[in-house]
């Protein structure tokens, strides 16, 4: 098994998918948007080859308090990349065909 190249580093500002809502099916996702943060934590599964990052950001509902979320590096972006951000939030969250 080779290992996942390490995207991003502790302390390392990044935009980040942030989906949430029920769906149908395979669909999970109804809505979402880009939000930006911190790395906080960075952890290696070997089962899966994959990094899991922590993100830090402020809480959209406590403004005093932080909100950690904890994401595989496909859901995470580099800062300058905000347009590839926006993409994959619009693919994770769009519009499901309930008349199939």
């Amino acid at each position: 098994m080779s290992k996942e190249v390490k995207r991003f580093k502790v302390g390392q500002a990044v935009y980040f998918c942030h989906c949430y809502g029920e769906g149908c099916g395979s669909k999970p996702y109804r809505w979402g948007k880009v939000r930006v943060g911190f790395i906080t934590n960075e952890e290696y599964i070997e089962a899966r080859d994959q990094y899991l990052y922590t993100t830090g950001t402020v809480d959209p509902y406590y403004e005093h308090s932080v909100a950690y979320k904890t994401l595989g590096s496909h859901l995470i972006f580099d800062y300058t990349d905000y347009n590839g951000a926006l993409a994959k939030v619009k693919e994770l969250c769009e519009e499901v065909d309930d008349e199939a």
